[in-house]
C-alpha cells in the first residue's frame, strides 16, 4: 500500500513539475507582432516599380503579408487613412528591427525621393487563451 501511494506521489510531482516547466517556457516565448504601414502614394507608377523588390526583402526577413492595398480601408470614425495601408506579421519585434536595419530604412528613403510618405509602427499580438 505504501508503494502505491509513493508511486502516485512521484507521478503527481512529475506532472506538476512538467506543467510548471511548460508554463515557464510558454511565458518566455515571444509573440508575433504586426507592422502597420500607412502610406501616402503620390506617384503610383514609381511606387509600383519600387514595390516588388521591397516586398521580396520583407518576405526574406520573415514578414508575412496579412492585409492591405490601395484604397482597401473603410473609415468607421475619424479621418480616413492614407490611400495605402498594409499589415505584415513578423515573429517578433526583434525581427522587425532587423528588417528595418537591413533594408527597411533604405527602402523607405528611396520611396520618399519620389514623394511617398510613410508612417510605420508595430502592434503586439495577444497571447492565445
Amino acid at each position: 500500500m505504501k508503494r502505491l501511494f509513493g508511486a502516485a506521489a512521484v507521478a503527481v510531482v512529475g506532472v506538476a513539475v512538467g506543467a510548471g516547466g511548460m508554463h515557464a517556457l510558454h511565458a518566455q516565448s515571444k509573440l508575433p507582432v504586426i507592422t502597420v504601414s500607412e502610406i501616402t502614394v503620390t506617384d503610383k507608377k514609381a511606387y509600383d516599380e519600387w514595390l516588388p523588390d521591397v516586398r521580396k526583402r520583407i518576405a526574406d526577413s520573415g514578414g508575412r503579408l496579412l492585409a492591405g492595398g490601395f484604397d482597401k480601408t473603410t473609415t468607421i470614425m475619424g479621418e480616413p487613412p492614407p490611400n495605402r495601408v498594409v499589415l505584415f506579421q513578423y515573429d517578433s519585434v526583434d525581427a522587425v528591427k532587423a528588417w528595418w536595419k537591413d533594408a527597411g530604412d533604405s527602402d523607405v528613403t528611396a520611396a520618399e525621393k519620389f514623394g511617398t510618405k510613410f508612417r510605420i509602427y508595430t502592434v503586439d499580438t495577444i497571447p492565445p487563451k
